[in-house]
């Protein structure tokens, strides 16, 4: 049985993936994430959470918007 290329199954070669981060203790950049990952048209591929060095919380995100 052969393996399948697991990155395949997420996109096609065309589709963008795009890259944004997002301070979590700020209000605007913290819903703009929620309403994102709430969104039934965009796929998540990868998340990074990570403190600054001040200690404030971020999420870096890659995703595509089908939309």
């Amino acid at each position: 049985m052969k393996k399948r290329n697991n990155s395949s199954l997420l996109l096609d070669s065309e589709e963008i993936v795009r890259v944004k981060k997002f301070c979590l203790d700020e209000l605007e950049e913290k819903t703009e994430y929620e309403n994102l990952l709430n969104n039934s048209h965009v796929q998540i591929i990868r998340d990074e959470f990570i403190f600054d060095k001040l200690g404030h919380a971020q999420i870096v995100i890659w995703y595509h918007d089908a939309s």
